[in-house]
């Protein structure tokens, strides 16, 4: 991780910050129209978008998180983990405030603000502009799949905020690691994808045991026992580790969208 190393490219110290930022910039842009022109019109088609407007939209009337499904037919009574309640509401209110084209142009800059944070976090941990552009471009490309109205759109944002925190500990020791445990708490609320900031901690927790780097280890330990605490913060508390293994081994598990390989068919 710490390497500078970087196929076909200069190490980040001959990379102008100024020209890092022309890039960045131009990368959040390209992805703002491409996935404007590209992927406006189908953001609703996934079944799943309306549902959680839906879904927030009754979060929000009747004051509280409902603990079964109200539109269940098959289920109903049964126990309801809802990990993107916060989501749910989040977009309920954006929607009301913005109407529909304003969610869907929020959406879209939110959408296009991953790519732009990884090649950000490409100039931190060492790339040089080529590496940074190809891995860009590949994160526009692959992420296509998240721009429908999900949860899990906003939760890639937060994951990459994560991984740009560690390396500007890693390489800066800045304090910003200690917000990890806040991003934790609202991917908690938020996607089941809240269990990958911890294989992100534990690699860099491994590298510096390796490299014998204890004020590091001694850090990231305390930052991953508070990002661990924050996760019982949620209206299925100790539940929620329970309720992610029933959908990682449920029968449905092979057709959730953002659990497939990447690919670049539209299929």
């Amino acid at each position: 991780m710490q390497s500078n190393a970087m196929i076909g490219c200069q190490p980040t110290r001959q990379v102008p910050r100024q020209v890092q930022w022309v890039i960045i910039v131009f990368i959040y842009l390209l992805g703002v129209l491409a996935y404007s022109v590209f992927y406006q019109d189908s953001m609703f088609l996934d079944g799943d978008s309306p549902w959680h407007l839906a879904a927030g939209d009754y979060i929000r009337s009747i004051g509280a998180i409902p603990t079964t499904d109200p539109w269940a037919y098959t289920n109903e009574g049964v126990r309801w983990y809802n990990y993107a309640w916060l989501y749910d509401v989040l977009i309920s209110f954006a929607h009301s405030l913005l109407g529909l084209k304003g969610l869907v142009a929020l959406n879209v800059l939110i959408a296009a603000a991953t790519p732009a944070l990884l090649a950000r976090i490409c100039f931190s941990s060492g790339a040089g502009i080529l590496a940074t552009i190809i891995s860009a471009g590949m994160a526009l490309i692959f992420l296509k799949t998240c721009v429908s109205l999900r949860p899990q759109q906003w939760s890639l944002l937060l994951m990459a905020f994560v991984l740009y925190w560690l390396y500007q500990y890693q390489r800066q020791r800045k304090a910003t690691v200690w917000l990890i445990p806040l991003a934790m708490l609202l991917l908690v609320n938020m996607h089941g994808s809240f269990l990958l900031v911890f294989v992100f901690l534990g690699a860099f927790w491994l590298e510096a045991l390796f490299l014998k780097n204890w004020a590091e280890v001694k850090t990231l330990t305390l930052v991953g026992i508070a990002s661990v605490a924050v996760t019982f913060i949620n209206p299925s508390t100790y539940e929620i580790y329970y309720s992610s293994w029933l959908l990682i081994t449920s029968v449905m598990g092979p057709y959730i969208q953002e659990w497939q390989s990447a690919s670049l068919s539209e299929n």
